[in-house]
Order: structure tokens, then C-alpha cells, then sequence
């Protein structure tokens, strides 16, 4: 019987250019970590004065976004692709600059984000420890709409 726990390292993501499914799948990651935040619209409403109106609120949007690190790993071409887009602002494979597609799944055959995405980078160099980058990954819609959880 299989394990019916997943372990962080099952996780995967894939890049691509912005537009389709992303199918290159990142190797070189440590941690990701993934955000759903709610953003809620106020509904409060008056009602008949006998009382104080009770709060209340609606979901109105979802911002999802991402985060991974990377070895800074010269040899990695699909890293070395994406920093020479973000540095000069380009695109990748004719999308829009600084867009790229992201594909999650939380295992081999489970579930996760597919859309395109904006990306950020930092880079961190300590004194006494291998090079990093970490990557921030929010929602964009230019050319499709995001899928949560396929």
C-alpha cells in the first residue's frame, strides 16, 4: 500500500514560456513554500436599528503566490535563462517580459497551480554558505487565467 502522506520532496515545478502549460521541470530547488490569501469585501448592512449592524464580509479575490530557492548553479540552463530575462527585462519565447508559465503538483501525479506568473528575484551570497536565489512567483492574467488546483 502506497504512503498516503506526501513529503515535501515529492513536490514539483515546472517553467515555461508564458501562455501554456509549463513542462520544464526545475531540479535545482529547496524550499517552496505556497500562499492562498483571501481578500475579503465588507457586506455589513444596516438592518432594521434595533441593534448594531454585525460585521460581515464576502471572499472577493484570491491572491496566490510562491516561493522557491535555488542553488545559484552557472550550469543550469533553465535558471540562467529566466535571471538573463528578468536582468534585461525580456521575455521568454516571445511572452510578456518578466512573465513566465509555472506548473505546481504536490507529487508526480497530484495537484497544484498552472498559469503564468510575474516573477521576483533575490539573490543571497552569505559569508559562509553557498549562493541562492529566491524567487517569488504572483498571478498573472495577460495571456490566460490561473488554474489553483489541477
Amino acid at each position: 500500500m502506497p504512503n498516503p502522506i506526501t513529503m515535501g520532496y515529492e513536490g514539483q515545478v515546472m517553467v515555461g514560456p508564458a501562455g501554456v502549460t509549463a513542462t520544464n521541470q526545475l531540479l535545482n530547488t529547496r524550499d517552496m513554500k505556497t500562499t492562498h490569501d483571501p481578500e475579503y469585501g465588507e457586506t455589513t448592512v444596516r438592518g432594521n436599528g434595533s441593534a448594531p449592524p454585525m460585521h460581515a464580509e464576502a471572499l472577493s479575490a484570491i491572491k496566490w503566490s510562491m516561493t522557491l530557492t535555488m542553488l545559484n548553479n552557472t550550469s543550469d540552463t533553465l535558471l540562467t535563462t529566466y535571471l538573463l530575462a528578468a536582468a534585461a527585462g525580456n521575455s521568454v519565447s516571445g511572452g510578456p517580459p518578466g512573465v513566465i508559465a509555472l506548473r505546481t503538483k504536490n507529487n508526480s501525479a497530484g495537484k497544484g497551480y498552472d498559469g503564468d506568473v510575474n516573477v521576483k528575484v533575490e539573490q543571497g551570497a552569505p559569508l559562509k554558505g553557498e549562493a541562492t536565489l529566491d524567487f517569488t512567483f504572483s498571478t498573472n492574467n495577460n495571456l490566460r487565467a490561473a488554474s489553483l488546483y489541477v
